[in-house]
């Protein structure tokens, strides 16, 4: 994939998940709850992303085995 491409999708994925959460906490009718949720999400989807490009990543470094 592109860098754009790969940015596009990202950005799609990042903001269907915390609408989807929302729209659904929000007919519990407690706006505390939709907030506390939302912002559990937002953590929880940066950590997973996050760790997601760490573990796609190439190594940076040769080891003794590649030379």
């Amino acid at each position: 994939m592109t860098e754009l491409t790969s940015r596009i999708v990202g950005l799609s994925d990042g903001l269907t998940v915390p609408f989807a959460l929302t729209a659904g906490l929000s007919g519990l009718g407690s706006s505390r709850l939709v907030v506390t949720g939302g912002l559990a999400e937002l953590c929880a989807g940066a950590i997973s992303m996050g760790l997601g490009g760490y573990c796609m990543s190439p190594p940076n470094s040769v080891s003794e085995t590649d030379k």
